[in-house]
């Protein structure tokens, strides 16, 4: 038992370290920091504004190699933007190092915020972005996102909340954990629940003060270079 438990340990830190994403700390994560104080607040009050669906900007200092759409679409999943079952979440993303933005767009909205109307926003945004006013380029793409997905009515997708996996896979190794507390010697039971609970503090989803509600994400949205 005590081998299985040390290889689930490995094993969960190489998997970890396949993917770097920054800490969701509110519906603005400015990780390269490009973005004013100034802008941050008018952000985050439009933002605010929207309570039907949860819309994040996030500007990123490296995509660690990747695609930006593979990069946008394990970022959403993970920080789990969105209702759980409505999939109603939305990233405006920024990378300017690599001079890419793209729009991620979660199940429940592909039908609102479809590829094309993706594809224009960012299009609209990209003569601020060839000239690296990010502030101007966030806020008219932030707008638009928030413009369309307002006049739309929202449609669930209750096929959505089958689970994953990925998340079958994670229950049974937290099962299995539980186990093997609830086995050990009664002194030992203690040190061990705390080990296997800092272990679930990092299962995706879980950080910041400012938490998705178990959104998902297919791919869907737009990307452009600039």
């Amino acid at each position: 038992m005590k081998k299985f438990f040390f290889v689930f340990l490995i094993t969960f830190c190489l998997v970890g370290k396949a993917w770097c994403f920054p800490t969701l700390t509110g519906r603005i994560v400015d990780e390269a920091q490009i973005l004013s104080a100034q802008v941050e607040q008018q952000l985050k009050t439009l933002l605010q504004s929207e309570a039907q669906h949860q819309v994040v900007v996030v500007t990123l200092s490296d995509l660690e190699g990747k695609s930006i759409e593979e990069y946008g679409y394990q970022l959403g999943r993970h920080w789990g933007i969105g209702e759980k079952g409505n999939d109603n979440g939305v990233l405006l993303i920024i990378a300017p190092n690599e001079r890419q933005a793209r729009i991620e767009v979660g199940y429940g909205l592909e039908g609102v915020l479809t590829d094309a109307l993706s594809s224009v926003i960012l299009n609209d945004m990209s003569s601020a972005l060839s000239e690296n006013d990010y502030n101007q380029a966030v806020l008219i793409g932030t707008q638009q996102i928030l413009n369309v997905i307002r006049e739309e009515e929202f449609n669930t997708h209750p096929l959505d909340e089958i689970p994953t996996p990925l998340a079958i896979i994670l229950a049974c190794l937290i099962l299995v954990l539980f186990i093997y507390v609830a086995m050990a010697p009664q002194n030992d039971r203690a040190r061990r629940l705390r080990l296997i609970l800092t272990i679930i503090s990092f299962i995706p989803g879980r950080g910041g003060g400012f938490r998705g509600k178990g959104g998902s994400f297919g791919g869907g949205g737009s990307s452009r270079k600039f």
